[in-house]
């Protein structure tokens, strides 16, 4: 995440998408197509019921359910609270989140995770060669100068319009301006500590300072403004408007409510509150005021609760889904009593 009208990062999140993509829940569709109808048989429901059901599905987890969807839900024979106790929890990806140190430039010089612990460090040459780098938490990252992103397999960085080589201090590829942006055309900014070229067009020489952070004034602003308003106003003018005829009439009600009824909310309302407590256990915070080992023996009484709470709620309600997280918590858990082991009486 960046400041606005600045090449200088501030916040990093990290999503664990690859686990998210293994975890599977049931949508609304898929559940009451599953339990079936009152002689417990499975059912298809035909595509503009599953495209509406979708549609509701997506109201209720927001909490706006139209009114529209109301009257037709009453047709049906139900309320939006029936429905909602249907839904089953979706999954939640396990984010890691940075804060940036950069220098005055923008250039990231360390990562510090809310702990206030150091994830991740370096040190660069005025021209954005890596000197030194520390990653115990084996992280990637690929920010370099302002607008740079660095490129693994060529050792390039890449400045939006063109490639940029720190070993040369030049850009390897011409300015896309040609000779009206001067006679050299692979020049980089001849004092990189006060200089940048963030759009790989032209030497930004104003560095300016607001609030706690620095940032680099970009001309280029006021025009990515005015292109965020008119993507907003095109997305209003041509978002789809809802199929009112398939809301107000309901041919299938009696399938709906039949498949709706027959599941049963008990297991449901069980799950989700296992979810919450293993969820609330594996996020609590220590107490303030421990000394090194009380703080060590917290976090290994707790981790352990979570990894046995996670591992019961998988065993019970789907097997499998969070055995990443679990085999995770289990190195941590064993690293942890190895150090009260060693350090602590």
């Amino acid at each position: 995440m960046y400041e606005p009208g600045s090449f200088t990062p501030l916040l990093r999140v990290e999503t664990e998408n690859t686990e998210l993509a293994k975890t599977r829940h049931r949508s609304l569709v898929e559940k009451l197509e599953q339990e079936g109808s009152g002689d417990g048989e499975a059912v298809q429901f035909p595509a503009a019921l599953r495209a509406m059901l979708d549609r509701l599905e997506d109201e209720l987890r927001r909490d706006a359910v139209s009114e529209a969807s109301r009257a037709w839900l009453t047709q049906c024979g139900l309320t939006a609270e029936q429905m909602k106790n249907q839904l089953e929890p979706r999954p939640e990806p396990e984010r890691k989140v940075h804060l940036y140190h950069c220098d005055h430039r923008g250039l990231p010089l360390a990562l510090i995770s809310p702990a206030n612990t150091v994830a991740w460090r370096a040190e660069y040459d005025e021209w954005g060669n890596l000197l030194s780098e520390e990653n115990p938490e084996h992280l990637e990252q690929l920010i370099r100068l302002p607008g740079q992103q660095y490129d693994e397999e060529s050792g390039l960085h890449y400045n939006r319009h063109r490639y940029y080589s720190p070993g040369l201090g030049r850009y390897i590829t011409q300015d896309p301006a040609g000779l009206e942006g001067g006679w050299n055309l692979y020049a980089y900014p001849l004092n990189p500590v006060t200089d940048t070229d963030p759009l790989g067009l032209w030497q930004e020489g104003s560095i300016e300072q607001a609030g706690p952070s620095w940032f680099i004034a970009d001309p280029m602003e006021k025009y990515r403004q005015q292109a965020a308003i008119d993507l907003t106003k095109w997305w209003h003018d041509t978002a789809p408007q809802r199929d009112l005829f398939l809301l107000t009439q309901c041919p299938e009600a009696r399938m709906i409510m039949l498949a709706a009824m027959n599941g049963s909310t008990s297991s449901t309302n069980a799950r989700q509150s296992e979810y919450e407590a293993y969820k609330n256990r594996c996020n609590q915070s220590p107490p303030p005021n421990l000394d090194f080992c009380s703080l060590a023996k917290w976090k290994l009484s707790r981790n352990k609760d979570c990894r046995d709470m996670r591992q019961s709620w998988d065993n019970k309600w789907l097997p499998g889904r969070h055995a990443k997280n679990i085999a995770e918590l289990d190195v941590g858990i064993n690293k942890l009593a190895k150090t009260i082991a060693d350090k602590c009486p």
